[in-house]
């Protein structure tokens, strides 16, 4: 008996089978509909700028482009037309990537717009590989000169001599015919601690291992001097690893400390301990605690006077303290104050008739405080929001005629400005929009009333007097900047120098070169034309031209 195959009904199967074939070739409404919404969504916060932070925007559109691909993964894998085989694979293959993920990449750090970064798994830490610090013998100690005599290039902590980004007796050129001479470049230990100089010692702190040290070394040649080390390290999945405050050099003597809250008086000569006190013990903290109100560490800078040394000191919630005072010559307490948790900046020491008398400002968690530097007695406050665990004050306070100006990262900071009327503060303005200094400070122009830094990783000029933006340019992430007479120096999160021109007019970039690799989060330090700067691994001294005129001079 034979069959007959009707051929109508054959050429109906044929078309059927290609539609199905061209359906599966073609994307459903529904992926559709998922891939414009998720790509609307990403521009929309991208253009608006919603919400109003670089950082904030990145993660909205990373959480979104992963709602995206879960949704299409889940309508490839159970609502499409395409084949069992297809669907299969697509199935499998986000979990064979993970794995291979796991197997091969390690997480290393986010950038300071929350852009992570990754190394191969066989790599390890880059400060787990360094060998510990090795310092060639010397017939004699280094000579350390008394602070009375100091040197008019000296740096000695944080953010130059008069702690506030400027430096007055420097005059660099305005541009560079050939690029600056990069004197020596050497592998350094984790950390964000920049350099501080006095005479022919430049001194930092670094992560190597389970160790944090505090480290001497030569400005003209990197050779190290001496070092000195405790058990301590801090690491966070923000913050990156390693000790953040910069030491400073005071009477022939460092101070510093570190991230985990170990304060250390030691000779600068010799790098011999004279004291040390653990401040989250005295505040009733162990280091564990205090990572849970302190996320990054500690950042703080000791500030030093006569013969006091101050640090935040923070605690437990419930039971913070503000700041905290010792003896420099013997590390005894003298006095601790204010009730207000920490936050990443250090304090400052103001002389200026309008504030009344002399006082410490200190920006803490969620307040600027003044305080009597003789007993820390808390003068005023000013609320000035934050978390050290989110949103967090970071930028440095700086005082602009009769008035103090503050500036913050973060959709609720930008620049405000407090006049100071009988020695009580009220505030002048307050523009979210300006100076969002995430992970840095502003300098101001001496004579001026124009200020400088880095908004959002863009460098923004603003008049001081009426919160008015001059300019905007240049893009640099969240780098930090150094004011040297009418030039700026900025330091790029992605280690590029440029030299900028410090005018109101308009941004004026005149150079740009780069000096480091990977995130550059640290501050600069410029002694006389060497300038030294450093990231979480590796360090390097440049040689900058001056102007002609200080050419002349210094010969």
């Amino acid at each position: 008996m034979s069959s007959t195959v009707d051929p109508g009904h054959a050429a109906e199967r044929e078309r059927v089978k290609t539609r199905c074939r061209a359906r599966s070739r073609t994307p459903g409404p529904i992926a559709s509909l998922i891939t414009a919404l998720g790509i609307g969504g990403m521009l929309a916060v991208h253009y608006l700028e919603f919400p109003p932070d670089f950082g904030a925007q990145n993660a909205a559109i990373g959480s979104l482009a992963v709602l995206v691909a879960v949704a299409l993964w889940l309508w490839f894998v159970f609502f499409s037309v395409y084949g069992r085989g297809s669907r299969r694979a697509v199935a499998i293959a986000p979990f064979a990537l993970a794995a291979l993920a796991v197997a091969t990449v390690r997480f290393d750090q986010f950038t300071g717009d929350m852009v992570p970064t990754f190394r191969f798994a066989w790599r390890p830490p880059h400060d787990r590989v360094l060998d510990p610090p090795v310092v060639a013998p010397r017939d004699r100690p280094i000579p350390a000169r008394d602070p009375t005599d100091a040197a008019p290039h000296d740096f000695p902590q944080f953010l130059g001599p008069s702690r506030d980004g400027t430096i007055v007796n420097t005059e660099l050129a305005d541009s560079w015919e050939r690029l600056p001479e990069v004197v020596w470049r050497q592998p350094i230990g984790a950390g964000w601690s920049a350099f501080a100089v006095q005479g022919q010692v430049a001194v930092t702190m670094e992560q190597r291992g389970d160790d944090e040290l505090v480290t001497a070394y030569e400005p003209l040649t990197g050779r190290l001097l001496w070092a000195h080390s405790v058990p301590a390290r801090h690491e966070s999945v923000m913050g990156g690893v390693g000790p953040r405050a910069t030491p400073i050099l005071a009477h022939g003597f460092v101070y510093a400390l570190g991230g985990t809250g170990i304060l250390r008086c030691l000779d600068l000569g010799t790098g011999a301990l004279i004291w040390k006190q653990d401040v989250l013990a005295l505040v009733g903290l162990s280091p564990r605690e205090d990572q849970s109100v302190v996320a990054w560490g500690r950042a703080n800078s000791p500030l030093v006077y006569g013969d006091t040394v101050v640090v935040p000191a923070g605690g437990p919630a419930g039971k913070t303290t503000s700041l905290i005072a010792f003896d420099r010559t013997n590390g005894a307490e003298l006095w601790r104050a204010g009730n207000r948790q920490i936050s990443y900046s250090s304090p400052i020491l103001v002389e200026s008739p309008a504030f009344g008398p002399r006082q410490i400002v200190v920006v803490n968690e969620d307040a600027v405080t003044g305080h009597d530097p003789e007993t820390g007695r808390e003068l005023w406050l000013v609320d000035w929001p934050g978390s050290s665990t989110m949103d967090a004050n970071t930028s440095q306070p700086h005082i602009f005629r009769d008035s103090l100006v503050v500036t913050k990262g973060y959709p609720n900071g930008g620049l405000a400005r407090f006049q100071f009327k009988d020695s009580v503060p009220a505030r002048l303005y307050h523009d979210p929009r300006l100076f969002k200094t995430k992970l840095t400070s502003i300098v101001i122009e001496p004579g001026s009333s124009f200020a400088y830094g880095l908004s959002d990783g863009i460098l923004e000029c603003v008049d001081l007097l009426d919160g008015r933006r001059e300019w905007k340019g240049g893009r640099y992430g969240h780098g930090q900047i150094l004011l040297v007479n009418r030039m700026l120096l900025v330091l790029s999160e992605r280690g590029e120098l440029a030299l900028v021109r410090a005018t109101f007019e308009a941004f004026d970039e005149r150079a740009r070169m780069k000096v480091l690799h990977g995130n550059t989060w640290n501050t600069l330090c410029l002694s006389g034309t060497m300038l030294l700067v450093r990231n979480s691994e590796e360090a390097v001294a440049l040689r900058l031209p001056l102007a002609k005129a200080d050419r002349d001079a210094s010969r």
